[in-house]
């Protein structure tokens, strides 16, 4: 706004000067008076822009003074909410600061203090390490000693392995595995071993289930079953594999042909015990070339192969089933023991009745008897009552009448007064 008055004065200045310069060039008379009416006119329009200049000047000042005064004051009011801050912040610092050198200071003392407690704990463990490892030093000899002991004791195992290679010698450790399985879990009149049939042919095991027989049959190939473990390549182990398999369906047919006999007692399968949880792994694996399974196989030739944790398990259920049995053949002998039982509760109970009928009737007579006895007292201490004072009166009226009949003096010895007689009942 200053800068546009300054720039109108120059303007005016500017005409100012033009006029003059215009009168001096020859303008006189007539158009001396009319620029000099114009120029008093300017003058006056000059001035009173200059008044209202001033005027716009002076408001504008005010204006800004305000402002600056405004301006000041919020400067100053935020100068003292900063200082203030500034405190605020600084205090709070010094307070955090203050506080945290104090926890620094505690957790520096609690961690020396773990520190030194680990560093005893180390020396003791250190120690006793040294110990352990004195004492696993002095049990690494004794280990040393019966290493050499187990040397020896495999090389008589290895000596025991050559015996048991024989097909017998295998059978017959199956046969006793066999034997102890049952006698854990069976009592001894439910199985038998080395049972004999009509044609001489024995079976290794029967087990005895209402009246008929189970065959079980321990013997069981494994030299075939080495060779596919111990294969060295693919097609070792698939030969051996096919002659396994030939092996194992050799013999589930010779346990359905041998030992399932209806004609002799036994049911219409049999168990091939296999002494060995791997091999019997093995078998539920196997298949033919057609796909079939094995275990269908046998299933079909009535052959279920068992191992001794699966075997246990049969028996376990055979040994429940045959519990379940006896208790069902006692069940009738039971039940008539339950109905006389029944039939003597029922005749005690009548006579139970019976005699508390009679004890109510007793105690009904025991309380007649017991009023008629108390009406009996009564009267019986009505009439001592009566008795008494009867036998008064009579005492009394004897004195006067001996008082009134005898002498004043008399020396003749008087006969004794009888006695008043009794009270008679009434």
């Amino acid at each position: 706004m200053l800068y546009l008055t300054i720039v109108v004065i120059m303007l005016l200045v500017g005409l100012f000067i033009y006029l003059i310069l215009t009168q001096r060039r020859g303008q006189k008379g007539q158009d001396t008076l009319l620029i000099q009416q114009q120029v008093n006119d300017l003058r006056e329009q000059t001035t009173e822009s200059m008044s209202q200049l001033s005027t716009m000047i002076l408001r504008t000042n005010e204006a800004l003074g305000t402002r600056v005064d405004n301006a000041t004051n919020a400067l100053t009011q935020v100068q003292g909410q900063l200082q203030q801050r500034m405190d605020n912040l600084k205090q709070q610092s010094s307070t955090d600061f203050h506080q945290l050198t104090e926890q620094l200071s505690q957790r520096l003392q609690a961690q020396q203090e773990v520190l030194s407690k680990t560093h005893e704990t180390l020396g003791g463990r250190l120690d006793h390490h040294a110990n352990i490892v004195k004492d696993v030093h002095g049990k690494l000899e004794g280990l040393f000693q019966a290493t050499q002991g187990v040397m020896e004791l495999k090389r008589d195992i290895v000596s025991l392995q050559e015996v048991f290679r024989a097909p017998q010698y295998r059978g017959g450790v199956g046969e006793m595995l066999l034997e102890k399985l049952l006698k854990d879990a069976l009592p001894s009149d439910l199985w038998a071993s080395q049972h004999p049939f009509n044609d001489g042919t024995r079976v290794d095991a029967v087990i005895k289930l209402d009246g008929k027989l189970v065959p079980i049959d321990a013997k069981f190939p494994l030299d075939n079953f080495k060779k596919f473990i111990n294969a060295k390549d693919d097609a070792e182990r698939k030969g051996a594999r096919r002659a396994f398999l030939s092996d194992v369906k050799g013999k589930i047919d010779d346990i359905s042909k041998k030992y399932i006999r209806p004609d002799e007692g036994t049911y219409d399968y049999a168990f091939m015990y296999i002494p060995a949880e791997g091999v019997y792994g093995e078998i539920l694996a196997l298949d033919d070339s057609s796909g079939e399974a094995l275990l269908n196989y046998a299933w079909t030739k009535k052959v279920f192969p068992v191992s001794p944790n699966t075997f246990w398990a049969h028996l376990q259920a055979i040994h429940f089933g045959l519990k379940a049995l006896k208790i069902e053949e006692r069940a009738e002998e039971v039940i008539e023991n339950i109905q006389t039982l029944k039939k003597n509760f029922e005749n005690f109970k009548k006579d139970f009745d019976t005699l508390g009928d009679h004890i109510r009737k007793a105690s009904g007579k025991h309380d007649e008897a017991r009023k008629d006895l108390d009406r009996f007292g009564d009267r019986l201490e009505k009439i001592e009552s009566l008795g008494s004072d009867t036998a008064g009166d009579k005492d009394i009226g004897a004195t006067h009448r001996a008082a009134l009949t005898e002498p004043a003096v008399s020396t003749t010895p008087q006969p004794p007064t009888r006695p008043a007689p009794p009270a008679t009942s009434l």
